[in-house]
């Protein structure tokens, strides 16, 4: 990986009125964003902070365009109500200044000539704190290896266990059209479930160099074929039994020292079960995992690579 490009939606705060403010609303200017350069686990890497909106309300844009498209041109203003119809103008602005700002970024990024954003990233990862994925496997064992050489809790762990990251939808980039007609902007759709062999893979690039330090593995996931292939080798080339088993809040595990590895973006319904002497590693973001984990987890050290990147991007780099 030569060089890693990583957008951070803000807190989402806006300023309080004034004329400005209401220009920006009106005219459906770009989102204000900073650039921070410097090096993340030895690699270069760029950050752009995007401020006055979250991650959720990205996650809502995107899903407001794609139940737009399906349904086609959808009602004309005289077909809705007064009410609807301002609603629906409110959310078109919003997703307007939101394509303007990754259509700033990408050209940004363009002058820089690290990234072509003609479709999959080619010579830069792009990471983005609003979707699943965008992080190779390099990064990821990059991220392992640190924590394993500076956190004990990971370091003495004896049992491992993997969240898989699988989902019946996947997101996916590709470019689109800007909302008012302009040059295409960076979008993120859904797009129909992948072969589950070939989603697990990046997984399994992982897992293959971290196993061999643990005495006891489990792989809570909704697709055990996938990882059969895995569970074989790591019993016969080590003698690990590897238990594949589907999520639930009747799931138990071994009180052992155990680092818990998620790929995922959701809960899972087991994790009031975690053995209380653990470590919870977070491989992807999920704007909504943090309260959440609080509650569920209890007094469980929480570790995110996610949350490293996020720091960089406020503290600088």
């Amino acid at each position: 990986m030569e060089k890693m490009n990583c957008l951070i939606a803000g807190n989402g705060k806006k300023k309080s009125g004034g004329v400005r403010s209401w220009l920006q609303e009106v005219l459906c200017l770009p989102y204000t964003f900073s650039e921070k350069e410097g090096r993340f686990l030895e690699l270069p890497v760029c950050i752009y902070a995007i401020d006055g909106i979250t991650d959720r309300e990205i996650d809502e844009l995107e899903r407001w365009e794609n139940g737009r498209t399906a349904a086609g041109s959808g009602k004309t203003a005289g077909q809705a109500g007064n009410g609807r119809w301002a609603a629906e103008r409110t959310v078109r602005r919003r997703y307007i200044r939101w394509n303007r700002t990754l259509r700033s970024i990408r050209k940004r990024l363009q002058r820089k000539e690290t990234l072509q954003m003609t479709g999959a990233p080619q010579d830069a990862a792009l990471f983005c704190s609003w979707k699943r994925g965008g992080a190779s496997a390099e990064l990821l064992l990059r991220f392992y290896r640190h924590c394993y050489r500076e956190n004990v809790l990971v370091f003495r762990a004896e049992q491992l266990i993997v969240l898989d990251g699988w989902a019946a939808e996947a997101d996916c980039a590709e470019t689109a059209s800007d909302a008012d007609g302009e040059t295409p902007a960076l979008v993120w759709v859904r797009e129909p479930e992948r072969d589950n062999a070939e989603m697990a893979g990046e997984e399994r690039e992982v897992l293959q160099e971290i196993y061999t330090t643990f005495n006891y593995a489990t792989i809570v996931t909704g697709r055990p074929a996938a990882w059969q292939e895995f569970a074989d080798m790591a019993y016969e080339e080590y003698g690990l039994s590897v238990r594949c088993v589907s999520d639930s809040r009747t799931l138990t595990f071994r009180e052992r020292k155990t680092l818990i590895v998620d790929f995922g973006m959701t809960i899972k319904a087991c994790s009031s079960n975690f053995p209380p002497d653990s470590v919870y590693m977070d491989l992807y973001p999920a704007y909504d995992r943090t309260a959440a984990a609080a509650a569920e987890w209890g007094g469980i050290p929480y570790i995110s690579l996610w949350n490293a990147l996020d720091t960089l991007g406020k503290d600088g780099v």
